[in-house]
């Protein structure tokens, strides 16, 4: 056989046992040779089969080198390779989806108190001392997959591990506590667990603008759980910890960066590409783990000093809510009406930030106060108290601001040349730097200078603004570093602590030993039961709750604040006015805003009656209650469900609260009402204004009760026995 094609080709003959195939190869060319395969005259009846191969000049493919092999195999070889690629493709199949897709069995893993399926996570947790009841359920490393982890078990431990991604450490602890730690492999992930809010009613750990009471049907987006001064975060004081009607808490790691979100009534704790690592402890009741967590608050405070119970007794009028800078003739009359109206004794007046030429200067502006010297004497001859309030934040065109930059005292960020620079903030004021609280420096520096300057103009008391960590750059530079930017406030705590210890603040972060005095942040004047009049009293109680017992109210203001528009000047509702001095005086520390001349002379009265009575009958409880805080660590303000813990119609009550054991107040928060609801759980309890008693056995309702518009419900309580 030949090819007239312009090469020449040599033939070789094969035999085979029953047919003659004649195949000829190229010896020259071995891979552009043709192969022609005939079939024996034997067959001849069958359709005659050829597999021409050309040669050619073109290289083939490797497409075709694979099918030319595959070609060339026995029947029984393809067979087992269609076979292998059939098994690979099978196992590859499973490997995805046990990784993406849920599966239909349950994997079940029971160990500790902890039914978890290993697959997707999803968990149930149980009572240590009755295994049927469930106390919370959610789902573990939402963003991990689900993927099969090694698991490991041991006595006390349960152990996952997902390879270079992952690993997860649940172990059982001391006083009925399970520790859950995530770590991160080495590809780095970031982790959310999310715990359902549908079992039993959770009480949030921070003081938030909009309080709820329960937490439900909250939508908070996932954020840096940090102390900030932003109506929609989580709020100025705030503790990694969240309670729940069932007997336990939540308390995550207090020194780590924590992300919370609260959606579709899920509580998630978050961690980007670090350690996530948190506890749930159980007691019988919710009570009892509060005392749990009050044990370890308490261990080595310090109680504020005698002569410091004073607080208890007076009044603070700021002048912080107005909508203009402060001068000496607005201090010279607003003292010259509490004098008039015979409010001045144990009386604090608090003067506005804006007292300085340039914020962060401590100087007095002598165009808006040429004589303040004589103003101040002039004040505590008078039996009045002074109170400045002082910001970390210095305005770039003060004297300060040039000391500070020359010694690194300001909070710094990177450029695009990676060089440190001062960190300039946009605030109200304008533009600002931060003080770095992390540098010793720089505290030092700030202390001695208001030392000296409360000293040269005898100032009594100071509230310290701006401590919130979030007024920190995200791409900040401080002179320690940050591993959790809560950090920032524990430090400001503890340095304006060491400059007055009786001293006001904003914020507030695992500070609760040296017990400052929290300004309870701004509301809307308003009715609304979470931002408004009714959210005083549950964010009161949360404030106890996460371990700030003494705190100021948020006053009543000329000005309506919101998220979404600036300041707009608005008129206050006398009815308000009322009801907010009425319920401001049954709480620990009363601060005013707005004087009651403001209104007529009916108003002045009314508050003289509130304030005579505080101090007959409330402030002696007052001083009682913190009096006992380094022995039992229990709040003044508490919730009604204090007495009866398991009372699930007392856990939702928001508009009513006890005074420590014994004293129930339920003040109206409703507009233009004389009457309400009140709720007594069990007890007897005697009507301090009706001079009625009451025996409740399980709980009971008074639906209508009316109280004359001077008045506010609270009753006694005693024990059932």
């Amino acid at each position: 056989m030949s090819f007239n094609d312009g090469h020449d080709y040599n033939y070789r003959l094969l035999s085979d046992r029953k047919d003659q195939q004649r195949k000829h190869y190229d010896d020259d060319r071995s891979d552009h040779s043709i192969q022609v395969q005939t079939q024996s005259s034997s067959r001849s009846a069958k359709k005659r089969r050829k597999r021409v191969r050309f040669a050619s000049t073109k290289v083939p493919t490797i497409v075709e080198r694979l099918y030319d092999g595959y070609d060339r195999l026995t029947m029984k070889t393809q067979l087992k390779m269609k076979v292998a690629i059939l098994g690979i493709l099978t196992l590859l199949s499973v490997i995805l989806i046990r990784r993406f897709v849920p599966p239909l069995n349950d994997d079940l893993l029971t160990h500790l108190n902890i039914n978890i399926n290993i697959s997707t996570r999803t968990f149930h947790l149980s009572n240590w001392s009755r295994p049927n009841q469930i106390l919370l359920s959610g789902r573990l490393g939402c963003n991990i997959g689900f993927e099969i982890p090694r698991v490991t078990i041991k006595t006390n431990q349960m152990h996952f591990l997902w390879e270079d991604r992952a690993s997860l450490a649940i172990d059982r602890l001391p006083d009925d506590c399970t520790s859950f730690t995530w770590q991160p492999g080495h590809q780095g992930a970031s982790f959310s667990d999310c715990f359902d809010l549908n079992r039993g009613h959770w009480y949030s750990g921070s003081e938030m603008h909009q309080q709820f009471w329960p937490l439900k049907d909250v939508e908070i987006p996932s954020q840096p759980f940090t102390t900030s001064y932003k109506l929609t975060s989580f709020g100025p004081v705030i503790q990694k910890v969240w309670f729940n009607s069932n007997g336990f808490m939540l308390i995550a790691n207090q020194t780590i960066q924590l992300y919370v979100q609260m959606t579709n009534n899920r509580l998630c704790l978050q961690s980007h590409h670090r350690t996530l690592q948190y506890q749930i402890c159980h007691r019988h009741n919710i009570q009892q783990i509060y005392q749990l967590y009050a044990q370890q608050l308490y261990n080595d405070v310090t109680p504020i000093a005698k002569e410091e119970h004073r607080l208890f007794h007076s009044i603070t009028w700021t002048m912080l809510n107005q909508n203009t800078d402060t001068n000496q003739s607005m201090i010279d009359y607003y003292a010259d009406q509490i004098i008039r109206y015979q409010f001045n004794n144990y009386s604090i007046l608090e003067i506005t930030d804006c007292y300085a030429t340039s914020y962060g200067d401590f100087e007095f502006d002598p165009n808006r106060f040429p004589d303040i010297n004589k103003t101040i004497f002039q004040l505590h001859q008078s039996g009045l108290k002074i109170s400045l309030s002082v910001s970390m934040i210095a305005n770039i065109n003060s004297k300060a601001f040039q000391h500070g930059v020359q010694n690194n005292y300001w909070v710094r960020r990177k450029d695009k040349n990676g060089d440190d620079v001062v960190a300039i903030i946009k605030w109200p004021r304008g533009n600002g730097v931060l003080l770095d609280v992390t540098n010793p420096d720089a505290r030092r520096w700030f202390s001695t200078r208001l030392i000296a300057f409360q000293q040269r103009y005898n100032i009594d008391y100071f509230n310290f603004l701006h401590g919130y960590a979030d007024y920190l750059p995200t791409d900040a530079v401080t002179f320690e570093i940050l591993e959790d930017l809560n950090h920032y406030t524990y430090l400001f705590n503890m340095m304006t602590a060491s400059i007055m210890p009786a001293s006001q603040v904003e914020a507030a972060y695992q500070s609760q030993s040296l017990n400052q005095i929290i300004q309870m942040p701004i509301k809307d004047s308003s009715w609304n039961n979470v931002t408004g009049l009714p959210s005083i009293i549950t964010s009161a109680i949360t404030l106890g709750l996460i371990g700030y017992p003494l705190f100021t109210p948020a006053t009543i203001s000329n000005i309506e604040f919101n998220a979404l528009s600036a300041n707009i000047p608005n008129k206050v509702d006398r009815d308000l006015y009322i009801r907010w001095i009425q319920l401001s005086t049954y709480l620990p520390i009363l601060k005013l805003s707005i004087g009651p001349w403001k209104f007529d002379i009916h108003a002045v009265a009314f508050l003289q009656q509130l304030i005579q009575f505080r101090q007959q009958v409330l402030v002696s409880k007052f001083i009682q209650c913190y009096r006992q805080l380094a022995s039992d660590g229990l709040p003044i303000i508490r919730p009604i469900w204090w007495l009866v813990p398991k009372d699930t119609i007392a856990q939702k009550i928001y508009d009513q609260f006890m005074i420590g054991d014994d004293i129930l107040v339920a003040p109206i928060v409703r507009k233009k009402r004389n009457h309400r609801k009140i709720y007594l759980p069990r007890g007897h309890w005697f009507d301090a204004i009706s001079k009625k008693n009451y025996s409740v056995a399980v709980g009971r309702w008074l639906p209508n009760y009316i109280t004359h518009y001077t008045q506010v419900a609270y009753f006694i309580y005693s024990p059932w026995k």
